[in-house]
């Protein structure tokens, strides 16, 4: 069973089913909120989880603090690690930045990073600030309460990361313009990158596509994909005030792409409240001295079918369902669960509602056989705006 843990309700979140380490499976955030880049170590941090866990976290803290917001007031926090050793050690060290009162709900995925990182960190957080639209500054972005959009990750084929990245950045803006937002409504990208060798042309390319302003906060994620199309992006933006009337959720295809049963291209909320899971994982429970095969079709199915379970309940726990889901994030880093994923979906989604997705391939989602993590945002079932 999940338990709802609230704290002060002037502080907008609401934290649900914290572990004993007091980190939470979902927070409900109500009010401004904050998307930031990937924040990664810098170069004089050191070499070991630890130091450069600190100095992502310090960082991370400096820019909150800039926008009126503290790292008591992170909703969701997403983990990169180089290595799946790596990723346990901060994920046991994670804990100990937070207040047991104050910790976000935790995604995590093991991805290469840039240089000599090992560790990498963004975030998603409230904020006292107000504004009448979207800001942008270096590394941060505030997302004024009101409409708020959700575009699935889209790619378009290329013969070099640049060229990929521009085309897709093309697209994305298209879908925009389709909703009648521009380029100064996002606050967010989030991009699957093959190979992180090439991060840097990526990240100049998107200076080169928004130039004029200061570009949008990314976020890279290592992916394995085909080499014809090496780059994925999904983006968050602000659709305006929300309109009298409007419905909490909607979920759109423009007149120039398909629809699928499985995911939304676009889903726009307009609820005042958002539920953030951390990343959503399943181990399966075998008879003790039983070890799962992780690789067969039936482990699979229980890996998928054993998240959908627990998402369910954690769903009803935050008054949402399946049925009011925004933006899901797969991270599998096996191919029957792949498989596994792409079949038992169907099973838990409304073909006329589905989340907007990506779903990435990646080395791995954290230490031991678990080859499924989700990460999920929803709107409660209420109309209440």
């Amino acid at each position: 069973m999940f338990v709802t843990q609230a704290i002060a309700a002037e502080d907008g979140i609401q934290r649900l089913s914290p572990s004993p380490s007091g980190i939470p499976k979902a927070t409900i955030a109500t009010g401004t909120l904050l998307w930031t880049s990937q924040i990664l170590p810098g170069a004089d941090s050191g070499d070991t989880v630890a130091l450069q866990l600190t100095d992502c976290f310090q960082r991370l803290q400096a820019l909150l603090a800039a926008k009126d917001s503290s790292s008591h007031q992170i909703v969701r926090l997403h983990l990169c690690c180089r290595s799946g050793s790596h990723l346990q050690t901060a994920l046991e060290l994670l804990p100990g930045l937070f207040s047991t009162s104050g910790s976000p709900a935790v995604s995590a995925v093991v991805s290469d990073l840039p240089g000599a990182a090992i560790v990498a960190l963004d975030a998603i957080a409230l904020s006292t600030a107000t504004a009448e639209g979207v800001q942008v500054d270096d590394d941060i972005a505030l997302l004024p309460p009101g409409t708020r959009i959700f575009i699935a990750g889209q790619a378009e084929s290329a013969e070099n990361p640049a060229e990929a990245t521009r085309k897709t950045l093309q697209s994305l803006q298209r879908t925009l313009e389709f909703l009648g937002r521009t380029n100064a409504d996002i606050v967010q990208l989030k991009a699957f990158v093959q190979p992180m060798a090439d991060a840097a042309k990526v990240q100049e390319e998107v200076a080169r596509f928004y130039s004029g302003r200061t570009p949008p906060p990314l976020v890279l994620v290592e992916w394995k994909s085909s080499m014809t199309v090496p780059i994925e992006i999904e983006l968050v933006a602000w659709g305006g005030p929300a309109a009298a009337g409007a419905p909490a959720i909607e979920y759109l295809t423009p007149p120039f792409m398909t629809s699928s049963p499985v995911y939304s291209r676009i889903t726009r909320t307009s609820h005042r409240s958002l539920v953030f899971t951390g990343g959503l994982q399943y181990t399966a429970r075998t008879p003790a001295g039983v070890t799962a095969d992780a690789g067969t079709e039936e482990s699979a199915a229980a890996e998928v079918t054993g998240i959908f379970s627990d998402l369910s309940a954690l769903l009803q726990s935050a008054g949402s369902d399946f049925e009011h889901l925004a933006k899901a994030t797969y991270y599998v880093s096996a191919e029957p669960v792949s498989l596994s994923l792409n079949k038992l979906r169907p099973r838990y989604y409304n073909p006329l509602r589905p989340p907007a997705a990506s779903k990435a391939m990646v080395t791995a989602v954290g230490p031991g056989s678990v080859t499924l993590s989700m990460d999920m945002i929803a709107v409660p079932a209420s109309e209440r705006r």
